[in-house]
C-alpha cells in the first residue's frame, strides 16, 4: 500500500524523521532567503544585512540544532517582517519591501519550524 504523503511545508509530520525532515527544510529556506537578503543588501546598499544576518544564524541553528528557541525567534521576526511589509505595501511606512507573498511564505514556514521543534523536543523525543 502506496502512502500518500504531502511534500514540503505542508507535510504532516507523522515521525521523528518527518519533524527532523521539516526543521532542516525550513531551516535552509531562512538561510536561502537570508543568503538572498544579504546579496540584494550588498548591491543595493539597502540596509537589510542585519534582516539577511537574522535569518541566516537563526535558520542554521535551527537546522543544525533543531533549536526551539531559534524557531520562535524565527516566528517572531518573520511577524515582524510580515506587519512591516505591510505597512510598507499600503505607504504607512517607508521601511523594508513589498514582496507580501514571500512574507507570507516566512510565516508559515516559521510556523511549520515551530511545530516541528517542539513535536520533535517532546512527542518524538526518544533517548
Amino acid at each position: 500500500m502506496s502512502e500518500n504523503k504531502k511534500i514540503g511545508l505542508f507535510s504532516k509530520i507523522t515521525d521523528r524523521e518527518d519533524a527532523i525532515k521539516l526543521t532542516k527544510d525550513a531551516g535552509t529556506g531562512f538561510v536561502v532567503i537570508g543568503l538572498i537578503t544579504a546579496l540584494i543588501s550588498i548591491a543595493l546598499g539597502a540596509s537589510a544585512l542585519i534582516d539577511a544576518l537574522i535569518y541566516i544564524v537563526l535558520g542554521l541553528i535551527m537546522r543544525q540544532f533543531h533549536s526551539r528557541i531559534a524557531a520562535v525567534l524565527l516566528l517572531f521576526f518573520s511577524i515582524i517582517s510580515l506587519m512591516v511589509t505591510t505597512a510598507n505595501l499600503f505607504g504607512i511606512i517607508e521601511l523594508g519591501g513589498t514582496n507580501i507573498i514571500l512574507a507570507i511564505i516566512l510565516v508559515v514556514a516559521a510556523i511549520r519550524g515551530v511545530e516541528a521543534t517542539f513535536k520533535l523536543a517532546s512527542v518524538y523525543n526518544s533517548p
